[in-house]
């Protein structure tokens, strides 16, 4: 695996990917939304052979398999053991579905074995984005589609920014990555990573611009909990230790409780889509 990829492998192999495991129901339901507009935007995948970057639990692999049909495969591939583990577990039985544990920066992809390739915000953690999106395309056949999910700004995502304003109270956050640096909004700036996409041999570049909800159902406590979980400022809070991480649930409920509707808290989020050809 790359080196330059090894603090999000660690992350991925311990912490979070066992803190995703104890929230996998909550997360899938919140995501199967973005999940529907991404198959939409691939349209008829009927015998394709796909490809899924950072397929986590295989919620997304196993909706590309169903897609391809039995004609067609779904692989995917990600870093965390313990994802891929529970992914194998809820693909058993499933002929057309396979996964591989690797770094898709460097993996040793067969070439031009793939006619689909797709990510549901699993491609924005790479130290070297040019570098990975090359060796996914010689992974691709010419002609072959990408539908990538990502985040835009985070001042468009008040599910990220209202969350870390609560946690700055509390603990002092890193500085912001720079653009096109790894983290969350890495694909926010459309011109910068159109040219990533260009050079790494992929033509017909759009990015569209996809709006959803993101509906927690129970108390603001709750979702407080739940997001300062999965957010920039979790691991910060846990080391932090004493009673930082509950004080800050306290007040990130109340930031949230205008945000309360028939019995869920939702919050905006933004993101593109972004499709492109192999050249």
């Amino acid at each position: 695996m790359a080196e330059a990829n090894r603090d999000q492998i660690e992350f991925w192999s311990t912490t979070q990917g066992h803190k995703w495991l104890r929230l996998e129901d909550r997360i899938e339901r919140m995501m199967t939304p973005f999940t529907e507009a991404g198959l939409a935007a691939l349209g008829d995948i009927a015998g394709r052979h796909c490809l899924d970057i950072g397929c986590g639990a295989a919620g997304t692999t196993l909706a590309l398999a169903d897609a391809a049909g039995e004609s067609g495969s779904a692989a995917g591939i990600d870093v965390s053991p313990p994802l891929l583990e529970r992914a194998w577990q809820r693909a058993k039985g499933r002929r057309n579905v396979c996964f591989a544990e690797g770094d898709a920066q460097d993996y040793a992809f067969r070439d031009e074995t793939f006619d689909i390739l797709f990510s549901r915000f699993g491609i924005m953690f790479f130290r070297d984005t040019p570098a990975a999106l090359a060796n996914l395309r010689r992974a691709c056949r010419p002609g072959a589609r990408l539908v990538f999910i990502v985040w835009r700004e985070p001042r468009e995502n008040p599910w990220v920014m209202i969350p870390v304003s609560a946690a700055k109270a509390f603990v002092e956050l890193p500085p912001r990555p720079a653009p096109g640096e790894p983290s969350q909004f890495q694909w926010a700036d459309a011109e910068l990573a159109t040219g990533w996409l260009e050079g790494a041999g992929w033509r017909d570049c759009r990015f569209e611009p996809l709006d959803i909800a993101l509906e927690m159902p129970g108390t603001p406590l709750e979702a407080a909990r739940f997001l300062l979980q999965m957010g920039p400022g979790a691991a910060l809070l846990a080391e932090a230790g004493g009673d930082l991480a509950e004080r800050a649930e306290t007040a990130l409920a109340e930031d949230l409780v205008p945000h309360l509707r028939n019995g869920a808290v939702i919050l905006d989020s933004a993101c593109w889509i972004v499709s492109a050809t192999a050249a």
